[in-house]
């Protein structure tokens, strides 16, 4: 019986078991920190060495990017009168690259290698670029194409823009023919007419006047346009299709064509991060475009620019470029790059190649588009309340403003031209053509322009040497 009772009091003795559970406790919290440590190490290891990957890929595009901005400065600069001395002092400059340099990242010191690779194709290399940190290497490359114009001018230069040797300076009007001012016209600033005196070329009536001194008889500066060039070409973006929070989709780039048509693709936001082709750029039912740009310069080339109801933004450091081949088709109260600088943005219109149909770009009804444009061969109307806010050069026939104008200081090279002015209209800054009408209250006013900051002109690099152009054949891609 006692033994009994011994047996039972050693089986419910607990003495020592707790001690035993919380080494069990104890011994898994240790298994599982260990392995949570050792998970963390890892993915620390992991991360950093992703960063590092990461990074190597910026150092090696870093290159490509000064070495591209490198090769066109140092193209623009290279002075040569035959194209063989052009290409050979070209080879000799890619040769010499000044390596990039970059300052020392999280204990390690990155560098880029960069060199111009020459390719079979006439004016054709690739500028390659490999990226290192420590261990870590990327390769880049992009391609690019060098072309040689020939002679840009008879005179010596001074490596700025040559916007030829005599376009004037202090005029507001110059025309080959006949200044005809009615109706309370007015011109402020100097005139110029290459006409003789004899010929009664200006005549002023019905309270218009010119306030300024006339000239006749002028020979003095040039009606030459520049140079019209030769569009580049551009790969055209894969098919794109985008949701908006509610689920629903479209296709914003269908067959290249950038469609902001949709409620969707509504303030679509383009980022280039290369030069692209479009066949078409179309906007309707008052929707925004925003064109991303970056920090450089770009370029779009497209068939039909229809800006039917919409507006185009443009954002970023750079500037950009459009090439239109077919036709500029503006309405409503649409805009382009509406509000900012129109240095920001060019825009070449070709011509038809038939002088008896040219083209037309007409701005009307409060559209706007703060650019500069160069037309091959467009006649110009700019009706009330429409506005090109920045230089237009064209070789159309006709340039009609009723009631609309410039803001903007504006250089207006159309040589071939015969400007009419009613209904308001103003224009600052200068104006050059055939010949001129003007009355209804419509008003010339001049107002300075650097003449070295136009656009269109070729680079002048100094004496007769010929020009040199890059440009960029795609996108930076990696081996």
């Amino acid at each position: 019986m006692n033994r009994e009772v011994t047996i039972r009091k050693q089986l419910a003795n607990e003495s020592g078991g707790s001690l035993v559970f919380v080494l069990l406790v104890l011994v898994m919290f240790t298994i599982l920190g260990m392995s949570l440590l050792a998970l963390g190490i890892n993915n620390v290891k992991m991360s950093a060495g992703e960063r590092k990957d990461q990074s190597t890929y910026y150092i090696a595009e870093a290159g490509i990017v000064q070495s591209m901005s490198d090769i066109k400065k140092g193209v623009r600069e290279i002075k040569a009168k035959t194209e063989n001395e052009f290409y050979a002092k070209a080879d000799s400059f890619f040769a010499s690259l000044p390596p990039p340099t970059f300052e020392e990242n999280f204990g390690s010191q990155p560098t880029a290698d960069v060199w111009v690779k020459k390719e079979a194709e006439k004016g054709a290399y690739t500028v390659k670029s490999k990226g290192k940190i420590d261990n870590k290497i990327r390769m880049l490359e992009r391609r690019f194409k060098v072309t040689w114009s020939g002679k840009a001018t008879e005179n010596p230069g001074d490596g700025g823009y040559n916007p030829s040797k005599n376009l004037p300076k202090d005029l507001a009007v110059l025309m080959k023919g006949n200044i005809n001012l009615s109706r309370g016209a007015t011109i402020n600033g100097k005139v110029a007419t290459t006409l003789a005196a004899n010929v009664n070329p200006i005549t002023i009536s019905g309270g218009a006047k010119i306030d300024g001194g006339i000239t006749y008889g002028e020979t003095a500066y040039s009606f030459n346009l520049p140079a019209f060039p030769k569009f580049p070409q551009y790969p055209i973006p894969a098919n794109k299709e985008i949701k908006n929070s509610s689920g629903n989709s479209y296709w914003v780039i269908n067959n290249g064509n950038l469609l902001i048509d949709s409620y969707i693709s509504d303030n679509y936001r383009l980022i280039l991060n290369e030069n692209m082709a479009f066949k078409e750029i179309k906007l309707t039912n008052n929707y925004t475009l925003t064109i991303d740009i970056g920090n450089a310069d770009k370029a779009i080339v497209v068939d039909e620019l229809n800006v039917i109801n919409g507006h185009i933004k443009i954002i970023g450091t750079g500037k950009l470029t459009i090439y239109v081949n077919g036709n500029i088709t503006m309405g409503s109260g649409s805009t382009i790059n509406g509000g900012q600088s129109f240095n920001k943005l060019n825009v070449f219109l070709k011509g038809t190649g038939d002088t008896s149909k040219p083209k037309s770009v007409k701005l009307a009804g409060d559209q706007k588009v703060y650019a500069s444009l160069y037309a091959e061969d467009a006649n110009i109307e700019i009706g009330r309340g429409g506005g090109f806010q920045g230089h237009i050069f064209t070789g159309g026939k006709t340039v009609k403003i009723d009631g609309g104008g410039s803001g903007n200081p504006a250089f207006i090279f159309a040589p071939n031209a015969e400007f009419t002015l009613n209904g308001g209209g103003t224009i600052k800054g200068t104006i050059i053509g055939k010949s001129m009408v003007a009355d209804g209250g419509t008003s010339v006013s001049y107002e300075a322009i650097d003449l070295s900051s136009l656009p269109f002109f070729p680079i002048n690099p100094g004496g007769e040497f010929g020009v040199g152009e890059v440009i960029e054949l795609g996108g930076t891609i990696e081996e």
